[in-house]
């Protein structure tokens, strides 16, 4: 997976090179020590003093003393997430992503996860696997750290839950982008397309060709049933907490973000690279 995000890289980001600065990954919480059948929440935090665009790895637990019970991915300071983390029922949260234009500073939230304990005893959470890449216009590698938390899970005390999340804010807005591309769908019309959640985080995207039909699960980029682009397309995008906003896209419309050349090609590019890096991640899961 490496080498395509240094080809990404490479070909879109355009950024004067710094030095190569260590980025910190690290987990945090709120106690050291928490009661059996307890929730808790543990961060996924990074800082870098220079910029960086692309992480992976996992976070590692012990699954006889710990269960997922939700991951939440609202606010992250990700924008495409290559390999949206998710439990595997082996005690890791596997995790890739890229914010193209890059970001730096610290207490950077990537995701968050609820954990319950279900065993007493020390339990230990850490990174493993860790790749950071800089956002330095050449996909370089810099020197990773990462550290993670020692936990007590004890019989006495109060359990105390999570705070749900009371998320009633529908999806950010977001303009869908039609494009071709030689290198994507055989050269065949598609639609790229990505909006954030602050809160909750997004959990699905679904479309519609045409005034009629079903809603369809999909992701972006998108391959257009209707290659002679007569229908208007549907997307709507729910959140974790169910809410949805609905966009409607004409692809005889002339789009504003054409007249950005440099843009349109970011854009195009970013698709391209999160759909071979998608075909590629799929394929490995089913090794």
């Amino acid at each position: 997976m490496n080498k395509f995000i240094k080809t990404f890289l490479l070909l879109v980001l355009i950024f004067l090179a710094q030095s190569v600065w260590a980025a910190d990954v690290r987990l945090t919480t709120l106690n050291s020590e928490v009661s059996l059948k307890e929730t808790f929440l543990v961060d996924v935090m990074v800082d870098s003093k220079d910029s960086i665009n692309a992480l992976e790895g996992k976070l590692a637990y012990p699954s006889s003393a710990l269960e997922v019970k939700e991951i939440r991915d609202g606010g992250s300071v990700i924008n495409f997430w290559l390999e949206r983390p998710a439990d595997n029922s082996k005690g890791e949260i596997p995790f890739s992503g890229i914010t193209p234009g890059g970001f730096s500073g610290s207490n950077k939230k990537v995701f968050s996860i609820v954990f319950q304990s279900t065993k007493l005893g020390e339990v230990k959470l850490d990174i493993q696997d860790l790749k950071v890449l800089l956002n330095d216009g050449n996909g370089t590698t810099t020197t990773s750290t990462s550290s993670g938390v020692v936990l007590k899970v004890v019989s006495v005390g109060e359990a105390l839950p999570v705070k749900v999340l009371e998320d009633r804010e529908i999806p950010e807005d977001f303009i869908p982008i039609l494009a071709q591309d030689p290198n994507l769908f055989d050269g065949k019309y598609f639609i790229v397309f990505s909006t954030d959640d602050k809160i909750s985080g997004i959990d699905s995207y679904f479309i519609r060709e045409g005034a009629r039909g079903e809603f369809k699960k999909a992701d972006s980029p998108y391959l257009l049933g209707d290659q002679t682009l007569h229908k208007k397309v549907f997307i709507r995008v729910a959140d974790k907490s169910g809410n949805v906003r609905e966009v409607v896209f004409d692809p005889q419309k002339e789009n504003a973000l054409y007249k950005n050349k440099l843009l349109f090609a970011i854009i195009i590019l970013v698709a391209v690279v999160v759909w071979v890096l998608r075909k590629k991640l799929w394929r490995k899961h089913l090794k």
